[in-house]
């Protein structure tokens, strides 16, 4: 899953990519906290592009630093742990707070 909007104060003018061991259904859940899809959230307000049904669960960032997650895991928890460290980089923390605004 790919779209092409980039963040604006991106210097690397890509997308972080989410690699998961889940399907695309899996992440058509709603996270409870926003009303959004797992899916929606990371792809639309998170710039990242997933790859389904993948070997890993991995997240890799602007710069190319990769984050591992563990084997089994639900949407859910891959999605906060996404969140967890994109609000912790240095655009994902401008990133988090301009989305947390909206809700």
């Amino acid at each position: 899953m790919s779209k092409n909007n980039i963040n604006p104060e991106n210097n690397y003018e890509n997308r972080r990519e989410l690699k998961t061991t889940l399907s695309r259904s899996d992440f058509d859940l709603s996270h409870e906290q926003f009303g959004l899809s797992c899916s929606e959230l990371l792809s639309d307000y998170f710039y990242c592009n997933i790859c389904f049904d993948s070997y890993e669960n991995s997240l890799t960032s602007y710069d190319g630093r990769k984050y591992s997650f563990k084997k089994i895991i639900s949407p859910i928890e891959i999605t906060n742990e996404c969140l967890n460290l994109i609000s912790n980089m240095s655009m994902g923390s401008n990133e988090y707070s301009k989305f947390l605004k909206t809700q």
